[in-house]
């Protein structure tokens, strides 16, 4: 059979050619004789006798149409078809049928049927022959007329594009795309059009131009930013951390726009639609645009920072809409600044940090990024818990917060910036479920023998998905559940990203402004977001380097021993010293020693001054060790005496033994043994302890010569035979009684009463540390920087009841004096007794010498009641004038509890001590 006599499937000629033949009847195919019309009266089945179908032929699966006879499908025209529904289907009687050949894609039953009545509607009482009047307004009538009218005949004829062709260049002029009708001029950077007049059907050359000038500067807004996302894949390396998240969060705003426009192009229709879609698609650009120029002049983290909260806030007030953007984009570009921050406090673990935990060489100098975004007093926050944290991984390696136990990728340690009310409240949440959980664990591993032998207990949970919140099904000791820190960072990332997009979308489709009962600063609420877990870091590291502190390292120990040497409170210590000084009656050290009896400089009475410091080891080396108890034996070499470096000026006036200068060069050497002390007795600390101590040493050298002369006073007064020779008694007892009153209240009044309240808040301190209660140390002593603050203070305190400050020079001046006077007047005496003996060989000399004598005891005694007067005086004015001054200084300020004796006026006490009665007045 050639090609071209095969059967045509689709052709119906083949199946009216077809021999009428009826199929063999089989008992398998009686399930399949129709014996009734079809229920659509289209076709109809003659009856055909049942016989066995035919043995099928195939000759590799192909079936041969001519062997298949198939029956007639032609109806009898005398047939009669019924309307109702009894004779819907007709019998098949087996008599034969008149064929005949009709066409199977006619429908007869549809063609003939009758016609049935028409439904009543509305539409039955339309005139089909009525035409509307034409409309007799322009905008109504065909575009072409439109534009006819529009155009001017003083000038060209636009050219004219088809509608679509015009839609589509307009959107990828949006997109920052060339077309046909308009190209980048790389150039000047801007988009130019190929002619200069447009025009499409239905809209004026005026309103493409309006809109060539809209779409052009969203375009060329695109093109800029995206020259500036290149930088990401170009010079990465050489951006800041913001930078570069803030250029991938901007670039993500911008494909998230790109990408709704290109799903939305299908449905836009028309120019002024898309001109409507457009509107907010500039504010978005513009907005990114603003802000990626801010960054282009700020190089560092928190001038970006900073640059992007400004033009924020600014852009939220014009487009209010645009809040929720802003927001999310600032919260991204701070996540690197976080990011650090949360490695500087322990929070995350630093990149490539080695076995011993050391702080990454990445962190920001001077603390100047939290300066400028925190404020100061919250920075000073962060530099005390990256010295805790430093002094921990240094000295407490071992420590339970350091504990690697704890996994750190828990969302309770993330620091997030939030900037709704929302946020910030779950953010306080889970600081505060963080700080439960973590002093937990702390508490178990120092009732436990080491940290890693603590189980994961299955009891204890916690629920983020709302607020967050600590259940504990027992009393016992909590242990902390570790499965709480297997969430994945990762995937709440990719949640905020998803949210960015749609809140992108949200802002296009939405409304311009969503009204919100109270919105927040973003600084404030940036501060707001990140201060509950920092201060709850901070606060668990306080606590853990306070119990090393205290427990380990014997602060209270080192503290007593600078209150009994520094200050003078040791009486043992200050009698041997005052005997070694000043006492002339033991033996000198100059030369060999002729007897077993205790040595000593003898200060007034020796050939030479200053002595050696051969010599001063000698005689000083024992006083320490001696005064030591036996539980400050341990601190023997953090104390030792040593020379002080002074000027030649200063060495000149030490050479004078009758000045107040004499003993300048001798001071306390203090070493602290570690750091973490060294973190409370400072450098400065101990320069303050040294003026102090320099101080009290001019004042014990003066009690020990205003003691002298007394008991020589007293001695004279019993020999008659000397009494004509020296000074009067009574100006004796004045100095001593001076000298005594100034010395007892340095030691029971400035410093005592001071030192008994920093005491009491060291004890308070320890004793809440020996019972673990950790609440109630924090509350006595905040932190590290807290207690040095306090120490500080106490010293501050105990300067300015000494006369030591700054403004009080002139006071502290007078007091010189009238010491200079004194040691003056010791002098004279001095030389008068070694001038008695020598009487009894010349008594001519003896007479001259007397008068010289009585003259200078005069003069002194004068030189002295003058001076202790104005003493007195400027004593008042300056008790006076420190009770206007204001209270609170810069260490009150660091220091929030309220102290009940920071109103005591100390000076008040030196007044009533040296003058109750008016004496000196008088």
């Amino acid at each position: 059979m050639s090609p071209s006599e095969l059967l045509d499937p689709f052709s119906p000629d083949r199946i009216r050619d077809l021999s009428s033949a009826f199929l063999p009847s089989d008992p398998i195919w009686d399930g399949f004789q129709f014996n009734q019309h079809l229920e659509s009266r289209f076709l109809r089945l003659d009856e055909s006798t049942l016989g066995s179908l035919p043995v099928l032929k195939t000759d590799v699966l192909q079936l041969k149409i001519d062997d298949v006879p198939l029956q007639d499908l032609s109806r009898s025209p005398s047939t009669a078809t019924s309307d109702s529904e009894n004779d819907q289907f007709e019998s098949l009687d087996g008599d034969s049928v008149q064929r005949e050949l009709v066409d199977v894609w006619i429908l007869p039953d549809i063609q003939k049927r009758k016609g049935r009545g028409q439904l009543l509607t509305w539409d039955k009482f339309v005139d089909k022959s009525h035409q509307e009047p034409a409309s007799s307004y322009l905008s109504e009538t065909d575009p072409g007329v439109f534009n006819a009218v529009l155009e001017p005949n003083d000038q060209t004829r636009p050219g004219c594009v088809k509608p679509d062709i015009l839609l589509n260049a307009f959107f990828e002029l949006c997109m920052g795309r060339d077309s046909v009708l308009f190209r980048w001029e790389e150039k000047d950077s801007i988009f130019v059009a190929q002619w200069k007049r447009l025009s499409a059907r239905g809209y004026s050359s005026i309103l493409i131009q309006n809109c060539f000038d809209i779409f052009s500067t969203i375009g060329i807004n695109t093109r800029y930013l995206m020259g500036s996302f290149q930088a990401l894949d170009n010079n990465s390396p050489h951006l800041s951390s913001s930078k570069v998240t803030f250029l991938s969060t901007a670039r993500s705003v911008l494909y998230s726009v790109h990408k709704y426009l290109t799903e939305l192009k299908s449905s836009i229709t028309s120019l002024l639609q898309l001109k409507g879609i457009m509107a907010k698609v500039e504010m978005v650009v513009d907005v990114l645009k603003q802000c990626v120029d801010a960054m282009q002049t700020n190089w560092t983290e928190h001038l970006i920072i900073l640059s992007l909260m400004e033009r924020a806030v600014r852009a939220s007030l014009i487009h209010p809409g645009l809040a929720g953007v802003l927001q999310m984009m600032l919260s991204r570009t701070c996540r690197p600044v976080l990011a650090l921050l949360s490695e500087q406090i322990g929070l995350s673990s630093a990149q490539g940090e080695n076995s011993r935990g050391s702080v990454p060489e990445t962190s920001l100098a001077d603390n100047v990024v939290w300066d400028a975004l925190l404020g100061s007093n919250f920075s000073r926050t962060i530099s005390e818990a990256q010295k805790s944290l430093r002094l921990l991984r240094s000295h407490s390696p071992d420590c339970s917060i350091l504990s690697t136990t704890v996994l750190e990728s828990s969302p309770l340690r993330a620091l997030e910036a939030g900037f709704t009310l929302a946020v910030i409240s779950e953010l306080q949440a889970r600081a505060v479920a963080y700080e439960e959980a973590m002093w937990s664990f702390i508490a178990s591993a120092e009732s436990s023998t080491t940290s890693s032998s603590l189980d994961t207990p299955a009891s204890e949970s916690f629920d983020l998905e709302g607020p967050v919140s600590m259940q504990s099904e027992s009393a016992s000791a909590f242990r902390l559940q570790m499965d709480i820190f297997n969430y994945s960072v990762r995937l709440l990332d990719e949640a905020k990203y998803d949210e960015l997009e749609d809140q992108v979308v949200i802002y296009i489709e939405g409304q311009d402004f969503e009204d919100s009962p109270l919105q927040l600063d973003l600084e404030v609420s940036l501060n707001l977001s990140i201060t509950p877990l920092v201060s709850t870091q901070h606060r668990l590291l306080s606590y853990s380097v306070l119990r090393l502190l205290f427990q380990q390292h014997n602060l209270l120990g080192h503290l007593n021993l600078q209150k009994h040497f520094h200050l003078l409170g040791n009486a043992f210590f200050s009698s041997r010293l005052s005997i070694v000084l000043f006492d002339p009656d033991q033996n000198s050290g100059e030369g060999h020693r002729k007897t077993s009896a205790a040595t000593g400089l003898r200060l007034h009475v020796r050939d030479s001054w200053p002595p050696a410091g051969s010599e001063l080891r000698l005689v000083l080396m024992s006083i320490l060790s001696d005064s030591l108890s036996l539980a400050d034996r341990p601190l023997d070499d953090s104390m030792s005496f040593a020379i002080r470096d002074l000027p030649l000026a200063e060495l000149e006036k030490c050479r004078d033994v009758d000045s107040i200068h004499a003993l300048d060069f001798l001071r306390l050497h203090y070493t602290a043994p570690n750091e973490i002390l060294a973190a409370v007795i400072t450098p400065e600390i101990l320069d303050k302890y040294d003026r102090i101590f320099q101080h009290l040493l001019r004042t014990l050298r003066i009690q020990a010569v205003a003691q002298r002369m007394l008991r020589e006073s007293f001695s004279r007064q019993l020999d008659k035979t000397a009494i004509n020779g020296f000074s009067d008694h009574k100006t004796v007892i004045a100095m001593h009684h001076f000298v005594s009153s100034i010395a007892d209240y340095y030691h029971n009044t400035a410093i005592e009463l001071n030192w008994r309240k920093f005491q009491a808040v060291l004890c308070a301190a320890k004793a809440h540390l020996d019972k673990r209660d950790y609440c109630q140390t924090l509350l006595v002593v905040k932190s590290l920087d807290h207690l040095r603050i306090l120490h500080e203070r106490t010293l501050d305190k105990i300067i300015g009841a000494l006369l030591l400050k700054r403004d009080q020079a002139g006071l502290r001046q007078i007091l010189e004096d009238i010491y200079g006077v004194v040691l003056r007047s010791a002098a004279e005496r001095r030389k008068h007794i070694n001038k008695d003996l020598g009487l009894k060989v010349d008594e001519n000399q003896s007479s001259g010498t007397t008068t010289t004598d009585d003259t200078t005891t005069k003069r002194l005694h004068k030189e002295f009641r003058s001076k202790v007067t104005l003493f007195s005086e400027a004593l008042r004015v300056q008790a006076q004038s420190a009770e206007k001054l204001p209270k609170k200084t810069l260490l009150d300020e660091l220091d929030a509890d309220d102290d009940d004796d920071a109103d005591v006026n100390t000076l008040e006490y030196l007044l009533v001590k040296l003058d109750m009665f008016g004496y000196w007045a008088s």
